[in-house]
């Protein structure tokens, strides 16, 4: 997303879904905007810092059962779709160019569907605790 602010200097963000919960133990999910700063022929985010990157193949047709995240976690999309829902009913089509936040360690946890014949293909980067997003 491109807005302009004083000076019309361009000011660039990245939407990214978070998934989490809340006191009671049922997930919510929300998108927040990452500010993106001036690079060589575009924006990037600052680096966040984490242990490292997974790829991850889910087959198609795959309903998982309610869990939690093992970890906080970014997850970008390669291909083929999912369709994630928390606790409190909200459903999102997560598919490329949809990033999520999963931050739902504690409590009910969330679901995950592969509806589509071809899967899903995604990088799943870990987090720090530290890492701060919004």
């Amino acid at each position: 997303m491109w807005s302009v602010g004083a000076g019309d200097v361009a000011q660039e963000t990245a939407t990214i879904w978070r998934v989490y919960s809340i006191d009671d133990g049922t997930t919510r999910m929300e998108p927040i905007e990452v500010a993106l700063d001036e690079a060589r022929n575009g924006a990037q985010s600052k680096l966040l810092d984490g242990p490292g990157v997974m790829i991850r193949r889910v087959a198609p047709g795959i309903t998982s059962t309610w869990h939690n995240a093992p970890r906080r976690q970014l997850i970008a999309t390669v291909s083929g779709e999912c369709e994630v829902e928390t606790g409190d009913g909200q459903k999102l089509r997560v598919c490329p160019g949809v990033l999520l936040l999963v931050e739902d360690v504690e409590g009910v946890g969330h679901l995950t569907r592969t509806p589509t014949a071809e899967g899903w293909l995604c990088l799943f980067v870990p987090l720090d605790d530290a890492t701060v997003l919004t």
